[in-house]
């Protein structure tokens, strides 16, 4: 069939409708956009969970020496070394009474010497004191001693221990 114009009035396939590709590039470029202003606070999450995993470590290690005291039934020390900012625990060898005590290291790989990592450091509550022993008895008692530990991120978190046998960290 002819139409008055001279064209044929057949039907013509059509291609299937689809997005241009101008289209998918706008898309594309909000969604990059969008991810892109996210980046910054995921790692921040990131950071933040680090430390708070650090703190908690250190905070389980103090509660641990504590039940091990009382379960062995002799005294644990943790040494901390601000300078090299590592710990290390030690049981009491030397069960007299005598003013001297002598601690042999722990070989167990959980309280065996450990160094933080660069990001992280401990700091006293006294600026001239390099090292922070803190005393497991077997009775519960534990040497009073408040430190902090600290990351690049200006993150700290504050531990204090007393004679009680309290233990406590608080972000700060």
């Amino acid at each position: 069939m002819i139409s008055e114009t001279g064209r044929s009035k057949l039907a013509i396939p059509q291609a299937n409708k689809g997005f241009t590709l101008i289209e998918l590039l706008c898309v594309m470029a909000i969604i990059s956009m969008l991810f892109s202003l996210s980046i910054p606070a995921i790692s921040k999450t990131a950071r933040n969970f680090h430390f708070t995993s650090k703190a908690k470590q250190i905070e389980y290690l103090l509660i641990y020496l504590k039940k091990t005291a009382a379960l062995e039934n002799r005294k644990y020390k943790l040494v901390i070394d601000l300078d090299k900012n590592s710990y290390s625990a030690a049981f009491r060898t030397d069960e007299s009474d005598s003013n001297y005590e002598e601690y042999a290291a722990v070989n167990d790989s959980l309280l065996s010497k450990k160094k933080l990592s660069s990001n992280f450091g401990f700091k006293s509550q006294t600026e001239y004191q390099q090292t922070i022993e803190i005393i497991f008895e077997p009775r519960g008692r534990i040497t009073a001693q408040e430190f902090l530990l600290y990351d690049q991120n200006q993150h700290s978190a504050k531990f204090q221990t007393t004679l009680s046998g309290q233990i406590s960290m608080e972000i700060i």
